[in-house]
């Protein structure tokens, strides 16, 4: 199983056991703590998303993050900067997807 389905299943999980209202989840004889945002926050800044182009005041299109939605800055090239996380809030980003969204 491919590490994004994984996690994405973990996710599920957890927002499951969120919903009902348990004070502790038990998986295989690991306590965690009742609050898992944080977790799930932190899960799904694992799954790669593909960068989005969004429209400035002037109408120019700035490559963006798909998650906080600051630009991915580079002052050299856009079509050669592609960083692995998004500088901003730790996205990891998808390049392999061709076209941008």
């Amino acid at each position: 199983m491919k590490k994004e389905k994984k996690l994405a299943r973990l996710i599920d999980f957890f927002q499951l056991a969120k919903n009902s209202h348990a004070k502790t989840i038990d998986l295989e004889g690991t306590k965690f703590p009742e609050d898992v945002d944080l977790i799930v926050w932190a899960l799904g800044k694992q799954i790669p998303k593909n960068p989005i182009d969004i429209q400035d005041d002037f109408g120019d299109f700035i490559l963006c993050c798909p998650s906080c939605k600051r630009p991915i800055v580079n002052v050299w090239s856009r079509a050669e900067y592609k960083p692995i996380y998004c500088h901003c809030c730790g996205q990891k980003l998808d390049w392999k997807g061709g076209k941008v969204k």
